[in-house]
């Protein structure tokens, strides 16, 4: 009998233990998640915002949310550009959300090797999502200005046009398409404040 209340108490002290650890598995981060990357863009703090910050959802083993929780994203490459306002910190809600407000512009995309993680997103010191690609329409083929504009524009229809430029294929979907001209026209004009 003490065998049997010892394994119970030794259960149930795991099962609180385990509480609050992040368990990557059931954690999610949209849209990144479905975009197999980080979309960025520069925006303003208009009704007109950028629609792609990332929402982050921390989930422990057993799909319960987890509440104050730090989130932070770590970019690993260079040549990225950031506004002013970019967030690349916060904290869960009591439903264990949070959103990060990621502003900015540059381009890199896997090419294969090992180490080209270019974004770590940790929560509470873990890493919950490596991700390979960060694009963004700020990107005219070679830099990046923080605005939208047409030097953009002209590489995306260039891309769109058979060259296929992998910064201008914003979904990752092999191609750029019109679900690339849709994340695309959602971006043109967007500057930082």
């Amino acid at each position: 009998m003490k065998t049997l209340l010892g394994c119970l108490i030794l259960a149930l002290t795991a099962g609180w233990a385990s509480a609050d650890v992040p368990y990557p598995p059931l954690c999610s981060v949209e849209p990144a998640d479905q975009l197999n990357g980080i979309l960025i863009a520069p925006g303003g703090s208009d009704e007109r915002d950028w629609h792609y910050d990332e929402e982050i959802h921390i989930r422990n083993e057993l799909g319960l949310p987890i509440p104050d929780v730090d989130v932070h994203v770590e970019f690993h490459v260079d040549g990225m550009r950031y506004c002013a306002d970019c967030e690349f910190e916060a904290r869960t809600e009591p439903d264990g959300s949070c959103r990060i407000r990621l502003r900015g512009s540059g381009c890199s995309h896997f090419r294969g090797g090992r180490d080209d993680v270019a974004v770590t997103i940790y929560a509470d010191g873990m890493v919950i999502r490596e991700y390979v690609n960060v694009k963004s329409p700020d990107f005219n083929g070679a830099d990046s200005d923080l605005e939208v504009s047409l030097g953009d524009f002209a590489f995306f229809a260039s891309s769109f046009a058979g060259l296929c430029d992998p910064c201008a294929d914003y979904d990752n979907s092999g191609n750029v398409d019109l679900g690339d001209f849709a994340i695309f026209s959602t971006a043109w004009g967007e500057r930082c404040n």
